[in-house]
């Protein structure tokens, strides 16, 4: 079935305590991890969680980050602008009050199929990150679940992602949470933008 139409009911709260330790400096915190939509006022910060996700400092010196930063920026500035919310989200993963510091985020989006010949969407996860001093909290758990129960209410009975093939972790996250590899890609070795290769997941809802 692929016909959704309306978004999840938000906010959603959901203690972190019972599902991982925290780390020595997350105990001053308040314990609670809120899983919501992007608003305009979580652009810098989810930008600079994406973007130092990514391991870019080795293959550029560095140089490059900041103008990499700005790129992730308006481009979620742009889809939060024009993006239709039944087709697309961006959640954030924040702790703590009032402030409610953004530390995790991750998209979901209906997808046109690669193949012409196919005409139904697909539900596809992208950019899912997490502050490296909040990681092993079960907070990229959460959104992904989150995702899960959105990809429901739209009507979809499959989500789909990509990992690369180097990233252990983020393999090792997914296979937890019932994701199985369809195909992988070929890896790039186009100098400089060497990229290794990806492994095409899908999990059935």
């Amino acid at each position: 079935m692929d016909t959704p139409y309306h978004l999840p009911d938000f906010p959603h709260i959901t203690s972190i305590a019972s599902t991982a330790q925290p780390l020595e400096q997350f105990q001053p915190i308040a314990r609670v991890l809120k899983v919501r939509p992007l608003q305009s006022v979580d652009l810098a910060k989810a930008a600079d969680v994406i973007s130092n996700s990514f391991q870019i400092e080795a293959a550029f010196g560095g140089w490059f980050r900041p103008f990499f930063r700005i790129g992730i920026y308006e481009d979620l500035r742009n889809r939060l602008d024009v993006q239709p919310p039944e087709q697309a989200i961006c959640l954030v993963a924040t702790v703590g009050s009032p402030a409610m510091e953004v530390v995790g985020t991750i998209e979901i989006s209906a997808r046109l199929p690669i193949y012409p010949t196919a005409n139904r969407r697909y539900l596809y996860i992208s950019n899912l990150a997490v502050d490296d001093n909040y990681r092993r909290l079960g907070i990229g758990r959460e959104l992904v679940n989150q995702c899960e129960s959105i990809a429901k209410k739209w009507g979809f009975s499959d989500i789909y992602l990509h990992v690369m093939a180097d990233n252990l972790a983020g393999q090792h996250l997914y296979s937890r949470l019932g994701f199985e590899v369809l195909s992988s890609d070929q890896p790039w070795h186009i100098f400089p933008w060497y990229r290794p290769q990806r492994l095409f997941l899908r999990k059935r809802l």
